[in-house]
């Protein structure tokens, strides 16, 4: 496999390409501009169903108010019933931003202070605990590296993977 493919490079208009991958999207891959604010444009989002049936696609986390507080501690002065308002969510379903009373915080920020697995999540508060469902694994741009195994598997080839991945590059 290393020999058919050595000394391969991907670029993008004759420059080397900025190949992230993620472990598992959220079903469909996030645009490089939502995560990092600069645009990349081999870095869009493409579909990738694969992911869907990844045993790891979805997870949870539950946390109590005053884990919440702990973990972003800006939020100590405001109630807890004013948290996780009007979000806004990119096309791949990623959650952008969140207000919390007067504050907004960005989703990846929400990501971060509570080690979910990635920032396309919805919230809900039952029983006094904020329970998070998650979707997929990862900053969630670049290639899926669940989705890229399994497009292999229903017999894409490297480059047919890479292509779909990473739009308007090529493997020189």
């Amino acid at each position: 496999a290393v020999d058919s493919v050595f000394g391969k490079v991907v670029t993008y208009d004759g420059k080397c390409a900025l190949t992230l991958y993620t472990a598992i999207s959220g079903g469909k891959t996030e645009a490089a501009k939502n995560l990092w604010g600069k645009d990349i444009p081999y870095l869009t989002p493409v579909e990738s169903v694969g992911d869907l049936l990844s045993p790891n696609y979805l997870s949870t986390a539950s946390f109590t108010e005053a884990q919440i507080i702990e973990k972003i501690p800006e939020l100590k002065d405001i109630p807890y019933k004013n948290w996780f308002l009007s979000p806004t969510h990119s096309d791949s379903g990623t959650v952008l931003t969140m207000k919390f009373g007067d504050k907004t915080l960005k989703g990846s920020d929400i990501r971060d202070a509570l080690s979910l697995k990635s920032a396309n999540f919805d919230v809900a508060f039952e029983n006094n605990t904020f329970n998070f469902t998650v979707r997929g694994y990862g900053h969630l741009s670049g290639m899926s590296q669940y989705g890229a195994n399994y497009m292999a598997l229903q017999g894409s080839t490297y480059a047919e993977i890479l292509s779909w991945y990473y739009k308007g590059c090529k493997i020189s």
